[in-house]
């Protein structure tokens, strides 16, 4: 009897989720099976200017080979996100191509699209953060925490060369109490030569803050919070661990 590694089906509900964490989580879902379809829903085709922009989320898609699937909105305060995802799944469900589905998102309405999914005998997981609802934590087969994923990339971030992580107290000395603003690290990194795109060739890191994200084995970090707005805060301080 032959054994195959189940095929996989991720739908992102890009409204819904943020795209900094989703990385880790597509390291972590490899345990489960072969993911041999990655899709994200939005409004990828907003300008980068105006309010609602995709940008990040456009430049992430094209780096992990996630085909984005335009989602227009007909009607203001309608969200046709939910119903062409939930549209796509039952059409890939009676495909019989897929043996699993992980939906990224926290939003409720997904319950019913998780529960026919399991009628029909498919694996469903769900990614969302904590405020995820019961029911839609309780009806799929396992619920996967994007903060849980977050702070355990240590087993999952791909090594850096070993004369980087030895240059890397002494890039620190300078630091005050151990930590440095993202952009004087940015600074020291490119003043020493070091080029954070390219450190390790199995990752491709758009921006410095993901780089620091995705290796939390070797860093910590925080965000300052400035004012009583926190909504638009990137003020990012970054320490060795």
């Amino acid at each position: 009897m032959s054994i195959s590694t189940p095929r996989l089906a991720v739908l992102i509900d890009s409204d819904n989720i943020s795209y900094r964490n989703v990385g880790n989580v597509l390291n972590k879902l490899k345990n489960y099976g072969e993911i041999t379809l990655k899709r994200a829903y939005g409004g990828f085709t907003i300008h980068e200017d105006c309010p609602g922009s995709k940008k990040g989320w456009k430049e992430f898609c094209n780096r992990n080979a996630i085909n984005m699937i335009q989602t227009s909105q007909y009607r203001e305060g309608k969200n046709t996100t939910d119903i062409t995802l939930t549209i796509q799944a039952m059409t890939m469900l009676y495909s019989d191509l897929y043996d699993g589905f992980c939906i990224i998102s926290s939003d409720s309405d997904f319950t019913p699209l998780v529960m026919a999914l399991k009628e029909r005998n498919k694996k469903v997981y769900i990614v969302g953060n904590k405020r995820t609802p019961s029911p839609l934590k309780k009806a799929c087969n396992q619920f996967i925490s994007i903060e849980d994923s977050e702070n355990n990339t240590t087993a999952t971030s791909p090594s850096l060369p070993k004369g980087f992580l030895k240059k890397l107290p002494e890039l620190f000395q300078n630091s005050q109490d151990g930590w440095l603003s993202a952009a004087a690290f940015g600074k020291i990194l490119k003043d020493a030569n070091y080029d954070y795109k390219r450190l390790n060739p199995e990752t491709s890191y758009g921006t410095l803050s993901e780089f620091i994200r995705q290796n939390t084995n070797i860093f910590k970090y925080k965000m300052k919070v400035t004012g009583n707005d926190t909504s638009n805060n990137k003020n990012m301080y970054v320490s060795l661990r």
